[in-house]
């Protein structure tokens, strides 16, 4: 009973005349909406194992071609609902990660179905010549991609805040889904995929899950190759995932002419603001594994100059890390580049600025 006054407060005539322009009421309670704290309280004492009565109506409208105005609606409501499972007492059990699944599923049914109406079509060379025929095509993209984005936003949700979920047994079953989403869905829904596998990367993993890590690290390689500009929020994902796979698997093996691309699409990114905590970042990775290419020198080389004619002190302390692990790591094998390196501190000593001063000074 509850479930159907939320759907028709938000969807409903009643929510309808809410959104109308020019609709007044003397009455405040009428005038705003408080169904999506009501599905927010509502998550939060459900059992997950009757999830599926407050999200089986949210279902229904997905399968219909909503409006810009239902989508954001719908997109509310079920960060109403994520928001409240957090606080659910069954939040930290392993039953959160099986609902996660089960949702998971129930949008690959929905593409295998889809598929599967258009080859057989196909297959009998079957033409609809009913021109005042009444059925009409729904596009299940937006039900596809929005119940798997919740699936693997409850999923990470789960795994981050217990630890004790966060084990090969209990996500073993989750990767094959993990490696569909990076692979065949939508942008939003492989970012949240690339945010789950991150978590998951330092798990003791055999060869076959490891496999799939290795899938995983091709695609973002491809996502960001494609992508006509580093800072879309798909790029940042994916670098921030290969910076992990760099970092803490270095049995995946990765080729030199991979890291130098990389190298060479993030330089402009460490002079820009929204996106060079995630360049320094890969670039911090790259130096603790010992890379040693020609990328790898002329980005130190922009690192060196940032550290200390950055204004920003942030900035110029990630420069001043970074540049140091680099030249700790060369120290032994090139005493040249050590040494020029040493002279270049030097001889920026004198530095009028008193931000880049505190940084040459700073190991002396």
């Amino acid at each position: 009973m509850i479930v159907e006054i939320i759907m028709e407060d938000i969807f409903g005539a009643a929510g309808q005349e809410k959104d109308a322009e020019g609709y007044h009421s003397k009455m405040k309670e009428v005038k705003h909406k408080k169904s999506f704290d009501t599905a927010e309280i509502l998550a939060s004492f459900v059992s997950l194992t009757q999830f599926d009565t407050i999200l089986d109506p949210v279902k229904l409208i997905l399968r219909e071609n909503a409006s810009l105005n239902v989508q954001k609606k719908i997109d509310e409501l079920l960060r109403r609902y994520a928001l409240g499972l957090n606080h659910n007492e069954e939040a930290n059990s392993k039953n959160v990660l099986l609902l996660s699944y089960e949702i998971f599923s129930q949008s690959l049914e929905q593409v295998d179905s889809a598929t599967k109406a258009v080859s057989q079509s196909q297959s009998h060379f079957m033409v609809n010549l009913d021109k005042n025929s009444k059925k009409m095509d729904v596009d299940r993209t937006f039900f596809v991609s929005t119940t798997q984005r919740f699936a693997l936003e409850m999923f990470r949700t789960a795994v981050t805040r217990n630890e004790e979920l966060r084990t090969v047994g209990n996500v073993k079953g989750f990767l094959p889904y993990l490696n569909h989403a990076v692979s065949f869905s939508s942008d939003q829904s492989a970012i949240s995929a690339f945010k789950v596998l991150m978590l998951l990367v330092r798990l003791p993993f055999d060869q076959e899950e490891l496999d799939i890590l290795k899938l995983a690290f091709r695609k973002a390689i491809a996502n960001i190759k494609n992508s006509p500009t580093i800072t879309s929020e798909l790029s940042q994902v994916c670098l921030r995932f290969l910076a992990s796979i760099v970092r803490h698997r270095p049995e995946i093996q990765v080729k030199d002419n991979t890291i130098g691309y990389l190298l060479t699409r993030i330089l402009p990114s460490l002079e820009e603001s929204t996106s060079q905590g995630n360049a320094f970042n890969f670039v911090k990775a790259v130096v603790a594994q010992h890379i040693l290419i020609p990328e790898v020198y002329d980005i130190m080389g922009n690192i060196s100059k940032i550290m200390v004619v950055n204004h920003h002190r942030d900035v110029r302390n990630m420069a001043r890390s970074v540049y140091l692990s680099f030249l700790m790591g060369v120290r032994s094998r090139l005493r040249a580049s050590f040494k020029r390196s040493l002279n270049f501190w030097v001889n920026n000593l004198g530095l009028s600025y008193r931000g880049g001063d505190v940084s040459q000074s700073w190991n002396f």
